[in-house]
């Protein structure tokens, strides 16, 4: 968590251990540079415009850098980010890295995985426990270093006192159902605690990929907790 931009943000890097790790540092350090230069007061169009563009750009820039450089070639990473702006949090996504919302002890998935099963799914073609199960579950249809960068999804939300956001990368949704995320969530009353359990229990479960938490609560005031820990991430 950026405590002074009120930015939080998950990128899982994809194409092989040492190309990910490098798409994923390229998101994680580039986009809250970009997004500082973009977002002052003199900022030109609203703000979904501004996370559009700045997200395809650093996508551009992950594709540039592993073009042509061997062991790079075709690394990339999801996304997800959520940016508090006054009373409003805006979130943007790229990818199966999710966020969800804790809202009266209810659990609400904010995000769309950019994935062939969340596509049939849609269509109708898959139940949701049929695509966990899916051979191509992994393949992802939008993320960060396309050579042809894709808009991601943003989302505007007013979050209430006492809501609790999730962000997180799929080695945790790959390992627990929404239903043991929200018992988790619902009662665990610290935020740093709630992240710790949910990377031991997702790992308890197989934790075949890497994990990354984070969790944020919002206070009467609406203002995300800056005592919310850094992300949560072992696997």
């Amino acid at each position: 968590m950026d405590s002074r931009r009120k930015l939080l943000l998950v990128s899982d890097g994809m194409g092989g251990h040492n190309g990910g790790d490098v798409a994923a540092h390229i998101v994680a350090e580039g986009l809250p540079t970009m997004l500082d230069e973009r977002l002052g007061p003199e900022r030109r169009g609203g703000i979904p415009q501004i996370l559009r563009s700045t997200l395809m750009d650093v996508s551009r820039a992950v594709w540039s850098i592993a073009d042509g450089r061997k062991g790079l070639s075709g690394m990339g990473a999801t996304v997800v980010l959520a940016m508090l702006r006054g009373s409003a949090l805006f979130i943007a996504n790229l990818g199966d890295s999710r966020a969800y919302m804790l809202h009266n002890g209810e659990l609400r998935q904010v995000t769309e995985d950019h994935s062939l099963v969340q596509r049939l799914i849609r269509e109708g073609r898959l139940t949701v426990d049929q695509a966990s199960h899916h051979p191509y579950s992994g393949v992802i249809t939008r993320h960060m270093g396309m050579r042809k960068p894709h808009p991601p999804d943003v989302f505007r939300i007013e979050p209430s006192p006492g809501d609790r956001l999730l962000l997180c990368s799929d080695g945790l949704t790959g390992m627990l159902r929404d239903a043991e995320i929200e018992e988790i969530l619902r009662n665990t009353s610290c935020a740093e605690r709630a992240c710790r359990r949910l990377v031991t229990h997702a790992n308890a479960a197989g934790g075949q990929d890497n994990i990354t938490v984070v969790v944020a609560d919002f206070d009467p005031a609406r203002r995300a907790k800056e005592r919310v820990p850094r992300n949560e991430a072992l696997g």
